[in-house]
């Protein structure tokens, strides 16, 4: 500290004598005037006012030297192994979204942000080597399979020199290839750059609670009750309360609440009973402590293949009596697995129902078609149907997954139903004599059916429509082979199938011969037992219901059938990712050059647990489908087989380099880091008398002996 004196040294000590008699006389001539404690009060003022006086003129100043921040570097050096994706807490960040935090450049509050108003910083990441800190550079943590913690820091000591003023390490302690810390620490205290360390991570109590199905195989029949079994084991020292979900896509089949005791497991049971053929994709969950150790196992996934059942459900709809309604009737109501029902209008407000519970009027609630696995629909019908009951029959097709075969005019067809119905256009003739009819084998019938050898035909002198202008993704199966045009076409829809008959005299062909009969029987049997089936899965997603490794990307590829169950290549696919966190994402799929139907994408993935994806498909005439899956992601592999936070090594490391540590949670105090002792430092001349509170407070001082003074009657 020094003095910027104005005065010589016996005026300084002159001016200093005159205030302690100043100060000796005031207190001494105020006796008398004023009281004892005024007294003494004034003179403390007064004492220290002239002391501050003094002060602003002999202007003591110090200097302030501080390393100067353009001569050296701070080094921030993140940790992006695998084992970073670990989440110490359930449902809390995970260690890379904490380090990500806190080194956002773009957050004005963020630690790396703090720490630039100070120094100039670089900042590099590490894992099997070093590489520079970019935004892209964090999607690649889940590939990143070691962690040279000691290689990288002699790689950062080596590449920077003496330009390294400090090292700052975020990181969880791991380290599984490479120097070992001690040879490290040893080189960088000798070089004299300290390694300030910020811990990322927390010790996790041991304990996990695990949910899996139990049989590899889960099967079951649309309409029928079947068992699904699940197997929960708790990790935990202490008992679990925990409920279990089961679920088919966002559809809840059941919960129950279980009770495990400590290391214990037990099995619990869903009653369940499928509404619908096909493949379903079931999830069972937990609710797990707080202090889980592995998200991912709180979730699994599985396929159930449910079949169709043995009896099928066949509505028949119609405002007319006819002869081929007499005629299918006769076919399926004969044959053990079907269950053949009909609602006829035979009058203005006369109706005929045939089946067991049918009732004598038009389905009220549009649900009611549900209950169905194949209806036949007369569009006569629909003119006089509200729309709510024709949103039924659409709902019966691409969200119940039904079969619906319509016959009549088309025009109703097209303009109650919209996309679901396959013609576009038909004209209504009558051909005069028998027209033979080739009908293809696939899809709907099976070469023990022989569908190619039988005699159907166009029966002559009766009206019939023939299509001839389809939905682009609708495929022909009975095509008249003299002058062309479409008997019955055939698509998919949404979960579901739809056809159209542009006959209605078939049953001419059982009155031909015996091999008419036969031929008209069979026909209507394939054609019934194939619309029953369901709808065929046209989304088929290889990665669903799966567990992956969080160490490489999850194949998001699907491949898809078009609405003619052909392989699809001119569709729009984009898959919605929900991942454990709640975060969402968007991802597009593109064609496959190589496989036809194919589209594919690839998604990173960083945390464990369980992820929910939304694709949604448009085709090219402007019809969609969606499907949902899920699947899981563990940690696992040589990186983060063990994931324990090492914070024992960090702490290490920072008290043999002369750095300092801090846990993540410090990260408001830990811009105060240890800097090497030997680099330049700036210079600045600090003066008390510069200071403004030092100003206020002499003038304060010196106000205040006034005011008392004119208060106590002075001048």
């Amino acid at each position: 500290m020094g003095l910027d004196l104005q005065f010589t040294q016996g005026q300084t000590i002159a001016i200093v004598a005159g205030i302690v008699l100043a100060a000796t006389l005031a207190l001494v001539g105020l006796r008398g005037w004023v009281s004892d404690r005024i007294r003494v009060l004034l003179t403390v003022l007064k004492v220290l006012g002239a002391v501050g006086l003094l002060i602003l003129f002999i202007k003591p100043f110090w200097i302030s030297r501080k390393p100067d921040p353009s001569a050296f570097r701070v080094v921030v050096l993140a940790d992006l192994s695998a084992s970073m994706l670990t989440e110490d807490r359930k449902g809390q960040p995970s260690r890379i979204a904490i380090t990500q935090k806190a080194l956002d450049s773009t957050e004005k509050g963020s630690w790396l942000s703090r720490l630039r108003r100070d120094w100039r910083v670089e900042t590099m990441a590490f894992a099997g080597n070093v590489f520079p800190l970019a935004p892209g550079t964090w999607d690649t943590v889940a590939e990143q399979g070691q962690t040279a913690l000691g290689d990288s820091l002699v790689q950062v000591l080596e590449n920077g020199g003496d330009r390294i003023g400090s090292v700052v390490l975020l990181s969880d302690g791991h380290d599984n290839t490479g120097l070992n810390m001690a040879a490290v620490a040893e080189g960088y205290r000798a070089a004299d750059v300290p390694v300030n360390v910020i811990g990322i991570g927390d010790h996790r109590p041991k304990g996990d609670l695990q949910v899996s199905f139990i049989q590899d195989e889960l099967k079951g029949v649309a309409r029928e009750p079947s068992t699904i079994e699940v197997v929960l084991r708790n990790g935990f020292s202490t008992p679990v309360q925990t409920v279990a979900v089961l679920r088919d896509g966002g559809e809840v089949l059941g919960t129950k609440p279980v009770n495990l005791p400590a290391k214990g497991e037990q099995t619990v049971q869903f009653d369940i009973e499928p509404q619908k053929a096909g493949a379903r994709n079931l999830k069972v969950t937990v609710e797990s402590p707080l202090q889980d150790t592995n998200a991912s196992t709180d979730t699994d996934h599985a396929v159930m293949l449910v079949e169709a059942p043995e009896l099928f459900r066949v509505l028949f709809l119609s405002n007319r009596m006819n002869q081929n309604y007499r005629f299918i009737k006769r076919i399926l109501a004969a044959e053990e697995r079907f269950e053949f029902n009909a609602i006829l209008r035979v009058g203005e407000d006369k109706f005929l129902p045939f089946g067991k519970d049918i009732p004598d009027k038009w389905p009220e609630k549009p649900e009611a078609f549900n209950d169905f696995d194949v209806i036949f629909l007369d569009t006569h019908t629909l003119a006089e149907w509200d729309e709510e009951r024709v949103k039924g029959i659409r709902d019966f097709v691409s969200k119940r997954g039904g079969g619906l075969l319509v016959f009549g005019p088309p025009e109703p067809g097209r303009e109650k139903l919209g996309g679901i119905f396959p013609v576009v256009e038909a004209k209504e003739t009558i051909v005069k004599d028998n027209r033979l009819i080739s009908i293809e084998t696939d899809p709907v019938f099976t070469p023990a059916d022989e569908i190619g050898k039988l005699k159907l035909f166009l029966p002559g002198n009766l009206p019939g429509r023939i299509a001839e202008k389809l939905n682009r993704a609708a495929r022909e199966v009975a095509r008249i082979r003299s002058g062309g045009g479409s008997a019955l076409v055939l698509q998919a829809y949404g979960a579901g199938k739809c056809a159209y008959l542009g006959t209605e005299h078939d049953w001419r062909w059982a009155m031909a011969d015996d091999d008419g009969l036969d031929a008209h029987r069979k026909f209507w049997l394939g054609l019934s037992s194939w619309l029953g089936t369901g709808g065929e899965e046209r989304i088929l997603v290889e990665s669903a219901n799966q567990v992956h490794p969080g160490t490489k990307p999850v194949d998001l590829g699907i491949d898809l059938l078009g609405a003619d169950f052909e392989p699809s290549n001119d569709a729009l696919v984009e898959a919605t990712i929900v991942n454990p966190a709640g975060e969402e994402q968007r991802v597009q799929l593109f064609p496959s050059s190589s496989r036809p139907g194919r589209y594919q994408a690839d998604l990173p993935v960083r945390d464990s647990g369980d992820y929910e994806v939304s694709y949604r498909v448009v085709f090219g005439n402007g019809d969609s489908l969606e499907k949902e899956i899920f699947f899981g992601v563990e940690s696992a592999g040589g990186e983060v087989s063990d994931v324990e936070f090492r914070e024992g090594t960090l702490q290490d490391l920072a008290r043999l380099t002369g750095g300092r540590y801090y846990h993540y949670t410090q990260l408001s105090t830990a811009n105060d880091l240890a800097l090497a002792r030997k680099l330049p430092n700036t210079e600045r001349r600090v003066s008390l008398t510069d200071n403004l509170l030092f100003m206020a407070l002499l003038v304060g001082l010196i106000g205040a002996e006034w005011i008392l003074r004119r208060q106590s009657g002075l001048r």
